[in-house]
């Protein structure tokens, strides 16, 4: 079976004041679909970058991130991830967060409100969809 996401032999390099920041070096991995991938890194050694990388807002420097078997070459409106700071809108509920991206892509409600129960089963917080984000944690 193909992995769902391939990253391989991923660099990144920023620069910034004339100086060469090298903030990811040849970081290969695959990710099975279902799989989950957790990574975890002090502050500052790319985890922001690679989920950049991945979503296609930003380009590696070298190497090849791919999505289905297809080049991530630009945003990837199939992929979400939340960032550090949670940015859900906290007038909606969880299921409504969910929802949203799928709202926006016009998918209809019975379907979006399927899925977006299935992703939340999936992380552990079936029985909290109708929490806002003030009261989850």
């Amino acid at each position: 079976m193909e992995p769902i996401l391939t990253i391989r032999e991923v660099t990144k390099e920023f620069f910034s004041r004339g100086m060469r920041i090298h903030a990811l070096d040849r970081i290969s991995t695959d990710v099975a679909e279902g799989e989950f991938l957790t990574i975890v890194g002090p502050s500052g050694c790319g985890k922001s970058t690679l989920l950049n990388l991945i979503v296609g807002l930003l380009q590696p420097s070298s190497g090849q991130v791919q999505f289905k078997g297809k080049r991530v070459n630009g945003i990837n409106t199939e992929i979400g991830y939340v960032t550090q700071k949670d940015n859900l809108l906290p007038w909606r509920t969880l299921l409504g967060n969910v929802e949203l991206a799928m709202e926006v892509r016009g998918f209809d409600r019975a379907f979006r409100r399927k899925r977006a129960e299935e992703l939340i089963a999936r992380v552990g917080l079936a029985g909290f969809a109708s929490h806002y984000p003030h009261e989850l944690s």
